[in-house]
Formats: structure tokens, sequence, C-alpha cells
């Protein structure tokens, strides 16, 4: 431990001064090491700290110490901004009375601290990522992340490097380099959109085309490999927006022959695998047994042959967990139980669900500001993807608003308030359509610090 600290020392050292001197290099290392969430335990906040979090941490220090956090946002991010400010003082405010009643201090302390450092975590991405160049290389960043996800996750489902932290020892779904498998699809899901950029831009030419279209096929095996039921829809839905935007994207933007030949590729070799999966009854879904790859085929079927449409049938202990909610916010109608309190209150895991877990936790107050903040990101976007700002404008504000409503989507069976991404995508949404030409970004010099 002593060699450990005394080698990191002098690492956040450098890296400090070099945050310091170009704040906007945090943030797009910050987004590439997101896609790294195994970390060790300590006390208190256990394993959530992870390289990122030190990496924002000195981003955050050094917009503080130079001013430029403390600057109003470029044009068309206030509000974005004030929404989310205003969600993050309603869940404090419902920490504060869960203190007032009771509740574990050191937890409610905790959970409110993950929401303020995630609101700075957009606060300080609204501010320094303003222009074409640097929007684009946070995604170059964050595309190198998903490689890494990838290629971990495609090398231990082959068996070729499988170390212990890269599955899960019981099911074998992957993880990659997450801490569970259920964050995969928070991390790569969303950069989906940036590696089908990648793939078929024409300014990138054919060779970086193809690379990047491989890079897709492996992030979407592994996602599918995650073994997880709303991470297998994400990737059903993701391709069929991915090809629904080649069909209408103006041809001088998107190169699409290999794209369209990986398309039909990917969907024979699905099908081809698929099709034996839904139609084989000789065996019964087993969380220990099936392969994780299988495993959201087999729920799918099992539960239509069987008429096990339900709620109840299609969301296991989700479900239950969202009824608990449910019943229960008569106890605590105003302010919720507080934040991260749910599963200490009622004995249960927390609510995979970030919208009723929001209500349930925070409140009705907390939930309507929840819902302005991010309703008012996706008119943002519909309208840019919609509107007059040129074929290259409407397709980064499609591809914006596709990895935005992944994202939303994997709010339905998870709490994504506690992972980076919910943070850093709501950010780069609003970036991605509100980004101004250099020559009008005057970005602050770094203030002296006084001896």
């Amino acid at each position: 431990m002593i060699l450990m600290v005394a080698l990191l020392v002098p690492v956040l050292a450098v890296l400090g001064a070099r945050i310091f001197r170009n704040p906007v290099e945090g943030v797009y290392l910050f987004v590439a090491l997101s896609g790294i969430t195994i970390a060790p335990a300590f006390p208190v906040i256990g394993d959530r700290l992870s390289v990122a979090d030190l990496v924002m941490v000195l981003t955050i220090a050094a917009t503080a110490l130079r001013g430029e956090i403390f600057a109003p946002p470029p044009p068309g991010r206030r509000l974005a901004d004030q929404l989310a400010a205003l969600f993050v003082a309603l869940c404090t405010l419902s920490s504060a009375a869960a203190l007032i009643h009771g509740q574990d201090p050191a937890r409610v302390v905790l959970f409110s601290a993950i929401y303020l450092y995630g609101y700075l975590c957009l606060r300080v991405m609204l501010r320094l990522i303003d222009t074409p160049e640097r929007f684009a290389r946070m995604c170059l960043f964050w595309a190198a992340g998903a490689v890494l996800v990838s290629a971990v996750g495609v090398l231990a489902a082959s068996g070729i490097w499988r170390p212990g932290w890269s599955v899960d020892p019981l099911t074998g779904r992957l993880s990659a380099t997450m801490k569970m498998s259920g964050q995969v699809a928070s991390y790569l899901g969303p950069a989906l959109f940036i590696l089908f950029w990648l793939g078929t831009g024409r300014r990138l030419g054919i060779r970086r085309n193809l690379l990047a279209l491989g890079v897709l096929a492996m992030a979407l095996v592994v996602m599918i490999g995650t073994g997880s039921r709303l991470a297998f829809g994400i990737v059903v839905l993701a391709v069929a927006y991915m090809a629904a935007l080649l069909a209408g994207a103006d041809r001088g933007l998107l190169r699409r022959g290999p794209a369209l030949g990986a398309l039909f590729l990917g969907l024979g070799v699905f099908l081809a695998f698929a099709a034996p999966v839904w139609t084989d009854e000789s065996e019964s879904y087993s969380l220990a047994r099936t392969s994780p790859f299988e495993r959201a085929l087999r729920i799918f079927a099992e539960t239509s042959r069987d008429g096990r449409a339900g709620l109840a049938d299609w969301g296991g202990t989700r479900y239950d967990e969202v009824s608990t909610a449910a019943a229960n916010l008569w106890r605590d109608p105003l302010f919720g139980t507080g934040s991260g309190m749910f599963s200490a209150t009622y004995r249960l895991n927390e609510v995979h669900n970030t919208y009723v877990g929001i209500l349930a936790e925070n409140g009705p107050l907390a939930l309507l500001a929840f819902l302005a903040w991010w309703g008012w990101i996706a008119a943002l976007l519909l309208r840019a993807a919609s509107g007059g700002g040129g074929p290259g404008a409407r397709l980064m504000a499609r591809l914006a608003l596709g990895a935005f409503l992944s994202l939303a989507l994997y709010q339905i069976t998870t709490n994504g308030l506690r992972q980076r991404p919910f943070w850093f995508v709501s950010a780069a949404a609003v970036c991605a359509v509100t980004l101004r030409p250099v020559r009008q970004v005057a970005h602050p010099p770094a203030k002296a610090i006084p001896a």
C-alpha cells in the first residue's frame, strides 16, 4: 500500500498540473476511463471511487481555480444547467429530511455527495465542451473507452483471456472492465452511435470506417453477452435506429456500402443463432446453466410460450421493487425516504428503475424537476434533429438523440443516478446541438494562485 501511494502521488501531481493548464483534457480522460469501474473498496464509500473519478476531481478543482466552473454556460445550455441544479437541490433537501427522521447519516451523506458530484461533472462539461473540435475529440476518447470495454469483453467471451473480474463467476455474464454486467449497457449503449458515426462518415476514409464497424460489432456482441434483457432490447432498437439513419441521411455524409453489408451480415448471423434458441424447448432457462448470450432470448421465448406476458412475469424482482415503492409512497409523500435509503427502509434491493427510484427516495417534486430536465433535453434534440441547421447538423442531432434515448431506456431497469454515464451522456447530448465555432470562443486564461 505504501509503495502504491508513493507511485500514485507523483502521477497525480503531473496529471493535475497538466489538467490545470488545459482542463478539457481532464474531461476527455474522464469519459474514456468511465468504462472502467473496477476499483478497490474503501471505508464508507466502498468500491464506488474509480480512476475516472480521480481525474474528474482534479478537473473540477482546476476549473474552480481558473474560475471556469463559475462562468455562465455557452448559449443554449443555461436551462439544462439550472434544471439539473434544481433536481440535485431537491434531492439534497430530501436527504436533509431523512437525516432529521433518523436515517443512517453516513449513507445519506454519501448518496447526496454522489449526486452533487454528478452535477459538477455535468456543469464542467457544459462549459468546456463548447466547440466542434472539442466535442469530436471527446467522442474519440469515448470511442477509445468503448474499444477497451469491447475488446476485454470479446476476449473473455472467447476464452482467450478471461480474468475473473471480466465475467460473473456464477452466470458467466460479461462484465468486461465494469464492476457488474448491468453497467456495461450504460456506457456502451450511447457509444454505439459514436462508433456508427466513425464507421460511416465519409471524411474518415474507408479503412477507418471498416475498423470502427468492427468495433461496433464487438460492442453489440458484448452487450448481448451481458445477459441483460434490457441491453438486448437496446441493441435491437439501436440497430433499427441506425438502419433508419442510413436510409434517410444525405449520401454525401455517410458511406452506406460497408455499413449495409455489415448490417445484412450481422442480421444473418443473428437470425442463424437466435432461431434455434427461440424454438428450442428441450431445455428450460437456468440462471447458472443458460449461456448469457441465450439468456434474453430464452426468457422472452418461455414467457411468450407460457402466456406469461404480464408486467410481473417480465419484470421479476424489479417488479417487486417497483410495487413496494408504489405501495409505500404514502409513508413519505413529499420528500421520500432520502437518497439511497429505499433498500434500508424496506429491506429490499434498491429500486431498479431511475424514475420510480427518484419518486420513492426523493419525492414528487424531485421527480418533476428530473422530468423537466430530461424532457427539455429531449425537446432540444428533437428540434435540432428536424431543424434547418443543415444535413450535418441534423445528423449530429439524430445521433445524439439516439444516444440519449438509449440512456433513457436503460433507466427503466436500473437506478442510473449512481453511474457516471447518467451525467456525462446528458451533458454530451446538450453539447452536441449547442456548439459554436472556435472564433466565438474566448477561454479565460488560468488565474494566478497567490503565494
